[in-house]
């Protein structure tokens, strides 16, 4: 409820587009030691990819044109 995420806005960091990620962590990315996920929402699209049972991440995002 509203009220909840008022007082404890951290909650709701990982609801989103990172969900899947936590997701695919929790099940320990399905048992396969590479893995490719695809979330596709209303307005955006996210891919995440997974080496050797963990998510691969980087800090500057993804250029995908100049």
């Amino acid at each position: 409820p509203m009220e909840h995420m008022v007082s404890r806005p951290v909650e709701t960091a990982f609801t989103g587009p990172a969900a899947t990620v936590l997701g695919l962590s929790a099940l320990g990315a399905i048992g396969n030691e590479h893995t490719v996920a695809l979330d596709i929402g209303g307005t955006t699209t996210d891919i995440s990819l997974w080496k050797q049972g963990r998510p691969l991440m980087t800090k500057s995002g993804v250029s995908i044109r100049e």
